[in-house]
C-alpha cells in the first residue's frame, strides 16, 4: 500500500465510521502475492457472491477478490462531490444576477445589504431589479439547456458500460474530470471576463461527458454491488445524509467565503480543488466487482448492448412495478425544482432581499437537516412501518415545507418564516431513498447499473424540464406571486405521486398476501 493509498484511507476512515469492519481487514503481503482475509464480494446475508457479469446466466464465484489491498470507501465521494457542487453552483447564479444589475446600473455595496434592494414598487430601481431578475433567470435557462441536454444520453451510456465493462469507475472518473474543466470555465468567466457563449460551448462539453448525475450511477450501483438487500434502503440513506452534509456545508461556505473575499472569483478556486482530490481519490478507490477479464474498450459492447436489451425484455423483472416507481421517481424530482432552481432568486428579490450568507445559511440548514434526519427517519420509521408508507410521510413534508415557502413574502416576520421552512421539511428526502432502494430491488445484482443509469438519465431530462418551465413561470409570475413556482410542487405530489406510491403499496401488499397464502 502506497503512501498516497493511506493518506486516502485515512481520510475516508474520518467520515465513515459506522463501516469501521471495512478497515479491520488484515492485509497480510509477501513479495506480489497478496490476500485480503475478507472477501468484499460476500454478503453478511448468506455469503454469496452480490456481482455478476449482465450477458452471463451463471453466478460469479465467489472465490474472486478485488485486486485492491485495501478498500477504501464510497461515502467521501459524494460528500466532497457535493460539497464542491454546493460551493460552484450559488456562486454561478449570484454572479450572473450581479453581472446584470451592473449592466442597468444597480451599485451594489458588500457591506450594506440594503443598497442591494428595492422595496416601493413605484421606484424606478424596483422595476430594473426586476429586469435584473429576469435576465438572470434567462441565462440560467440557456446554461442548463446547454448543459443537461447532453446527460439524458450520456448517464445512460455510462451506466451501461460500467454493467458490459464490469468497473463501476467508468461511470465516476469522466464526469469528475468534466466538472474539473466546468470550474475552469467558470473562472475565465469570472476571472478574465469570457462571453457567456464560451460557456455555454464549455458547458455542453461537460454534459457529453456526464456532469453532476452519471457519478451516482456508479456510486449507487457500487453501493448494491457491496450491500446486502436488506440494508440496501438505509445504505442509500446514508449515502443521501452525506450528500445533504456536502452540499450544505458548500452552500454555507459559498455565502461566507464570498462575503469575505468580496469576489466571485477567488471563491471558484475551492471547487477547482476538490475536484482534483476527488478524481485523485476514484482513481485509488478499487472495483466492487471482481476483476474483470473484459475489455474496458471493446467495439462488441455495443452489440453486447443490443442483446443487454433484448434478454431484459425476456427477463422475469416486474417491468409494471418498476415503471410505477420510476414515474414516482420522475415526479417528486420534478417538483423539487423550485428548491433546486428558483430559490436563490427568490430570496435575494424582494421583499427578503437575502445576502449570500444569509442564502448559504439557510440552504445549508435546509440540507443537511433534511438529507440526516432522512436518514434517521427511514431507521426509526422502518421499525413501525414498511417503507411505502415512509415515503407518503416524505411526500406530506416536502408539499407542507413548499406551501410555506410561497406565501413566506405575505406573512409577517419576512426573515425567520423561511427558516422554519428546513424543519417542516426535515422528512423531505425520504421518498427518495425509498423509491430508489424499490427500484434497486426490483431487478438483479447485474442490471444494477444499467437501472441507475436509466434513473438517473430521467433525473437528467426532470432538472431541463425543471429550467423550462420553473424558471418561465418565476419570470412570469414574478411581479404579481413571486412565490408561485412553489405551489407546483404539492400539485404535482397531491396529482401524480401519491396515487402511484398508493398503487405500488396496493400491488406489493395483495403480492406478499398471494405468497403467504400460497405458502400456508
Amino acid at each position: 500500500m502506497n503512501l498516497l493509498q493511506r493518506v486516502m484511507l485515512m481520510l475516508g476512515s474520518l467520515f465513515l465510521p459506522f463501516s469501521s469492519k471495512t478497515f479491520r481487514e488484515v492485509v497480510t503481503t509477501n513479495g506480489d502475492d497478496r490476500k485480503m482475509t475478507k472477501d468484499p464480494t460476500k454478503s453478511d446475508d448468506g455469503g454469496a457472491s452480490e456481482s455478476q457479469p449482465l450477458l452471463s446466466g451463471k453466478k460469479v464465484s465467489t472465490d474472486h477478490t478485488p485486486s485492491s489491498t485495501c478498500r477504501l470507501p464510497i461515502e467521501p465521494i459524494p460528500l466532497f462531490f457535493l460539497l464542491a457542487i454546493g460551493l460552484q453552483n450559488p456562486i454561478l447564479k449570484e454572479f450572473l444576477y450581479y453581472k446584470q444589475c451592473e449592466k442597468i446600473n444597480i451599485t451594489f455595496v458588500w457591506d450594506d445589504n440594503s443598497s442591494k434592494c428595492f422595496l416601493n414598487m413605484s421606484d424606478p430601481g424596483y422595476l430594473a431589479q426586476q429586469t435584473a431578475q429576469a435576465g438572470a433567470s434567462q441565462q440560467l435557462l440557456y446554461h442548463n439547456i446547454a448543459l443537461l441536454s447532453p446527460v439524458c444520453f450520456s448517464a445512460i451510456f455510462f451506466g451501461v458500460w460500467s454493467d458490459l465493462s464490469q468497473r463501476r469507475k467508468v461511470a465516476i472518473v469522466p464526469p469528475i474530470f468534466g466538472m474539473i474543466i466546468q470550474a475552469a470555465v467558470y473562472l475565465l468567466l469570472m476571472g478574465f471576463e469570457f462571453s457567456f457563449e464560451f460557456v455555454i460551448i464549455g458547458v455542453t462539453f461537460v454534459g457529453l461527458l456526464g456532469y453532476y448525475y452519471t457519478p451516482f450511477v456508479g456510486i449507487k450501483a457500487y453501493l448494491a454491488d457491496v450491500t446486502p438487500r436488506s440494508q440496501l434502503t438505509f445504505r442509500l440513506a446514508v449515502l443521501s445524509a452525506f450528500e445533504g452534509i456536502g452540499i450544505g456545508l458548500g452552500y454555507v461556505t459559498s455565502g461566507l467565503w464570498i462575503q469575505w473575499q468580496k469576489s466571485f472569483t477567488t471563491s471558484m478556486w475551492i471547487p477547482l480543488g476538490l475536484f482534483i482530490f476527488m478524481f485523485l481519490y476514484v482513481i485509488l478507490l478499487p472495483e466492487s466487482l471482481p476483476k474483470s477479464e473484459k475489455k474496458l474498450f471493446s467495439c462488441s459492447h455495443f452489440s453486447a448492448f443490443g442483446r443487454a436489451c433484448k434478454s431484459a425484455k425476456n427477463s422475469d423483472i416486474n417491468w409494471g412495478l418498476l415503471g410505477c416507481y420510476y414515474v414516482a421517481y420522475i415526479s417528486v424530482h420534478f417538483a423539487d425544482g423550485a428548491f433546486s432552481e428558483i430559490v436563490n432568486l427568490y430570496l435575494m428579490n424582494s421583499p427578503f432581499c437575502w445576502d449570500p450568507t444569509k442564502i448559504g445559511i439557510l440552504l445549508a440548514a435546509m440540507y443537511v437537516g433534511g438529507h440526516m434526519i432522512s436518514a434517521v427517519g427511514i431507521r426509526v420509521f422502518g421499525r413501525v412501518m414498511d417503507d411505502l408508507w415512509i415515503a407518503q410521510i416524505g411526500v406530506l413534508s416536502d408539499v407542507l415545507a413548499n406551501t410555506l415557502m410561497a406565501v413566506s413574502a405575505y406573512l409577517p416576520h419576512q426573515d425567520i418564516i423561511p427558516f422554519i421552512v428546513p424543519c417542516v421539511r426535515m422528512f423531505g428526502r425520504m421518498q427518495h431513498c425509498v423509491i430508489s432502494s424499490g427500484m434497486s430491488k426490483l431487478v438483479s445484482q447485474d442490471r444494477q447499473g444499467s437501472v441507475f443509469a436509466l434513473l438517473y438519465c430521467f433525473e437528467a431530462i426532470n432538472k431541463l424540464t425543471q429550467s423550462l418551465v420553473f424558471l418561465p413561470v418565476y419570470r412570469a409570475t414574478l411581479h404579481w406571486f413571486p412565490g408561485f413556482g412553489f405551489l407546483i410542487n404539492p400539485a404535482i405530489n397531491f396529482i401524480i405521486t401519491v396515487p402511484v406510491l398508493g398503487f405500488v403499496h396496493y400491488r406489493t401488499r395483495n403480492r406478499s398476501t398471494r405468497s403467504q397464502l400460497t405458502i400456508n
